[in-house]
Parts: C-alpha cells; sequence; structure tokens
C-alpha cells in the first residue's frame, strides 16, 4: 500500500508539473461557455463533448508520455511492481478526470446563474449532479482502451487517433443505426440525450465494466509482458 501511494503521488506530481492538466482543463473552461450559453447543454451535455475528448487525451497522455520522452526506463527499474504502476496510473487518471468534471459542473452551474438560464434550487443541481456522476463513470470506464492503446503503442497518435475516430462516428452516424446503444462510445450519448436512466439498459452496463475492466487487464499483461527491450 505505501508503494502503491508514492506511486500515486509520483504520477499526480507529474500531471501536475506537464501541461497537460492545464490544457484539458483550459479546454473546458472555454468550450463550456459556449455549449452553456451558445448552445443550451445541460452540464452534463457539455460534458459528454469536452470530456469524450479530454479524458482520453489524459488516458493517452499516461503511458504515452513514457515511451514518447525516453522515460518508460525508469519505469522498468523502478523499486515498485509492474503492476503497482499501472494501478498508480489509473489511480491518478481518475483522479484528474474527477477533478476536471467537478470544476466543469461548479462553472456550468455559475454560468447557468450569472445568464438567469438556472436557479438556486437544491433539486436541479442534485439533479445534474447525479447525471454528472453516472457520466463521468461511463466516460472514465470508455478511457480505459485508450490507456490500454497508449501502453502497446508506445506513443499518443493511435490511442488519440483512435478515440476521435470513435466519438466522431458515434456522433455522426451513432443515432442512425438500430444497434447504436451496443456501441460502447454510444452508451454516453444516448444517456445525455433523454436524460432517463432507464434509457440505459441491463447489457450497456455489463458491455462498459466489460471494456472498462478488459481493458485494465489486458494494460497489466501487456505491461508485465511485453518485451521493452
Amino acid at each position: 500500500m505505501n508503494a502503491l501511494g508514492a506511486c500515486v503521488g509520483a504520477e499526480l506530481l507529474k500531471i501536475f508539473k506537464s501541461k497537460i492538466l492545464l490544457i484539458t482543463g483550459l479546454a473546458f473552461v472555454l468550450f463550456t461557455p459556449i455549449m452553456i450559453i451558445g448552445s443550451g447543454f445541460s452540464p452534463s451535455q457539455a460534458l459528454y463533448v469536452e470530456g469524450s475528448f479530454c479524458f482520453s487525451i489524459l488516458a493517452a497522455w499516461m503511458f504515452g508520455r513514457e515511451f514518447v520522452q525516453k522515460t518508460v526506463t525508469e519505469l522498468l527499474v523502478f523499486p515498485a511492481a509492474r503492476s503497482t504502476i499501472v494501478f498508480a496510473k489509473i489511480i491518478a487518471l481518475t483522479i484528474s478526470v474527477l477533478m476536471l468534471s467537478i470544476g466543469q459542473f461548479v462553472l456550468s452551474w455559475v454560468l447557468t446563474l450569472v445568464t438567469g438560464m438556472g436557479g438556486w434550487a437544491l433539486e436541479p443541481v442534485m439533479h445534474d449532479l447525479a447525471r454528472q456522476g453516472i457520466l463521468t463513470v461511463m466516460l472514465l470506464a470508455l478511457c480505459m482502451p485508450i490507456f490500454f492503446l497508449g501502453i502497446c503503442s508506445r506513443g499518443y497518435f493511435m490511442p488519440v487517433a483512435v478515440s476521435i475516430a470513435a466519438i466522431l462516428y458515434v456522433n455522426i452516424n451513432g443515432s442512425s443505426l438500430p444497434f447504436a446503444i451496443d456501441i460502447p462510445w454510444s452508451i454516453p450519448i444516448v444517456y445525455t440525450m433523454r436524460d432517463d436512466l432507464a434509457t440505459i439498459r441491463p447489457l450497456d452496463i455489463v458491455v462498459l465494466v466489460s471494456v472498462g475492466l478488459g481493458s485494465i487487464l489486458a494494460s497489466l499483461a501487456w505491461w508485465l509482458y511485453a518485451d521493452y527491450s
């Protein structure tokens, strides 16, 4: 546990010292007013658009930077189990995603209050907060395949490209496909569009859990057994 805590701290320090959190945070600050005020999006709808891209970039960065900046050898000789390093990166990614999601939610509600689009009633705030939490968990699960691609591709390009392609495909064609909700990346958008938990079927939960856990296991296996010589 002490080793895991130390590794998580080291990963968070890398994130805070780099520009990745600043860049993604600025993206949220820039685009949230455009979507909330300009397009009338709800906080969760804005989070889907912003989070789909920004969270995926963070996930790709976690291991991708190690290969691009040639620091992967330092991880390989670090006095901690390789599995501990993987879990530490996943925990650091989760913390970063939660920070961005909470910040986006607060900014969204400040904007709705300032512009008169919303009130001070507790019920709508709690409703949107619950939607935000559910959506954040969905998006985090879909970050895990991107996280895995960052390891096996040893860089940024493939995971970011796959993420963008999947998101664009779902947004352009997903709603017209009869099996759209069975495509993992389409599940969050269907949920945000209909604002109803009933739209999430048990199968969708199984798909998201399988994608998330399967990608974590694949990441562990690749990091543990791949040849990095």
